[in-house]
């Protein structure tokens, strides 16, 4: 769960609306960003997320979910950046577009056990 009004949220996205620059995270203080460029490790960093949740660990699912997405935050912006040739820009942002889909995938099973659909 987020511990935050639906105002604080608001106002947090609205942070982030701007598509014409990359809009810093104000909560990333990470010096060695080298660990959340790795296309390679999103997948399993959102298994661990949604594993914990399934274990009834909401807390630390949040946890898990922010590192999942500062992961892929990591990714595009290495291709947003030009760090990688072309045919690695590409694979990294089939990894991304495909880590979203399988969280997609994920809410929508969960949703439908639910009663949610």
């Amino acid at each position: 769960m987020i511990p935050l009004t639906l105002d604080e949220i608001e106002a947090v996205i609205q942070r982030f609306r701007d598509c014409q620059t990359v809009v810093p995270c104000l909560l990333q203080e990470v010096d060695d960003l080298v660990p959340f460029r790795d296309a390679t490790l999103v997948f399993d960093r959102l298994v661990r997320a949604a594993g914990n949740e399934k274990e009834g660990s909401a807390e630390i699912a949040l946890s898990r979910y922010r590192i999942w997405a500062e992961t892929l935050r990591g990714v595009l912006l290495n291709v947003v950046e030009g760090g990688s040739s072309p045919a690695d820009s590409r694979k990294a942002l089939v990894y991304a577009v495909n880590s979203l889909s399988a969280f997609c995938e994920l809410a929508t099973q969960a949703d439908r056990l639910v009663g949610l659909d």
